[in-house]
Parts: structure tokens; sequence; C-alpha cells
């Protein structure tokens, strides 16, 4: 199934790249060629008091858009492209709120060995294709970190807003426990099979 970009009015956010590549302000991404993709957090984690999972729908019909992305990661880590980067998502600025960027660092670092100080150090793509799927990765020379997959929209928020400029709350309560279902049991890793 391919994957088409949709766009829509409300709620955008602004990228920090307008008016240029999506790529073009993140210079090591052209300047040395993409070799390998680390995943660094790969198995599915629900965290209730950072109101964060990223568990998959055991039903083959359950989070389907969810499912075809992580399918279509899969082949960007066997196969490292910037291409893909580039033709599936769009490139977003990371929330300035300390309280939420130090969230998402909490996130990352209870699964992770390899532990972040510095969320700038990030970058955040979300998908055209599937807006709540989101990752934040940093690249290092040839190799690409994925340090969190975010399947519904749980991690930073954006600078949501109308049509009228009224920003909207971002309720990371609701939207955890809207997805936090019984079904939702599917580890990420059982559709990217990274062995470790």
């Amino acid at each position: 199934m391919s994957i088409q970009h949709a766009h829509s009015s409300f709620g955008k956010q602004k990228t920090r790249f307008r008016g240029q590549n999506k790529l073009g302000r993140i210079k090591s991404f052209q300047e040395e060629e993409l070799k390998t993709v680390e995943v660094v957090n790969y198995k599915s984690v629900n965290y209730p008091d950072l109101y964060f999972l990223n568990f998959l729908a055991q039903d083959p019909n359950g989070t389907p858009k969810q499912k075809i992305m992580l399918k279509e990661l899969k082949q960007f880590i066997e196969n490292p492209n910037i291409k893909f980067l580039e033709n599936q998502f769009e490139v977003k600025d990371l929330y300035e709120k300390k309280v939420d960027t130090d969230r998402v660092l909490a996130i990352i670092n209870r699964q992770s060995e390899k532990k972040l100080t510095d969320i700038t150090k990030l970058i955040k793509f979300k998908s055209y294709f599937q807006k709540t799927f989101q990752l934040y990765i940093q690249k290092i020379g040839s190799t690409m970190y994925i340090f969190l997959i975010d399947l519904y929209h749980l991690g930073l928020p954006g600078d949501m807003h109308t049509e009228r400029h009224i920003i909207l709350d971002f309720n990371k309560e609701k939207i955890y426990n809207d997805n936090n279902t019984s079904n939702r049991t599917l580890c990420i890793n059982e559709i990217l099979q990274i062995e470790k």
C-alpha cells in the first residue's frame, strides 16, 4: 500500500526548514552518506505515569496505518535512504516547554541504555500519511539513531491551532486513555524484527 501525503490547513505547525529543503539546515544529513540506522528503543512500552504507550492492536485490522508505517520503517532500517525521510515525513520544531521536553527525555531514558540529556539534539519527523506517527531521531556521522517511535502523538505537543489561531490544549491524558485498550498489546518489534 503506497503512502499518500495528506496535508491539512487545520493543525499546521511551523517548520524550522521553511523556505528550504526539509533537511537543508541539518547539514549532516547531506554531507555524509547515511549507512546505518539503529533503533535505540525498539520495544513497545506503557508508562501510565508519563501518559505514553506505543503498543499496537493485536487485531490484524487494528491500528492499520501505524502498522503500515512500521513496515515502511523496517524497509528503511534495512536499506537506509534519506529520500525515504524526505518523501514520507515533515520535519517539526521541538516544543519549547521544558515540562514537556523533560517528560519526553524521561520516556526515552527509562528504557534506553543510550541516555540523552539534551532534547535539542533530536529531530522530530512527523508522517504525512499518519499524522500521529512520529520519530525522534539523531544522526551522528553516517549513522541515524531512532530514539523514540511515537505511534499516537503522545510525545511532544506541537503548536496546534485553529484557523483563527486559537491555541489548542494538548491533552496527553485523554490521548493516552483512548489508546490504552486491552487489545493494544502487540510490540512494535513484532513488525520491525530487530535483533540485539
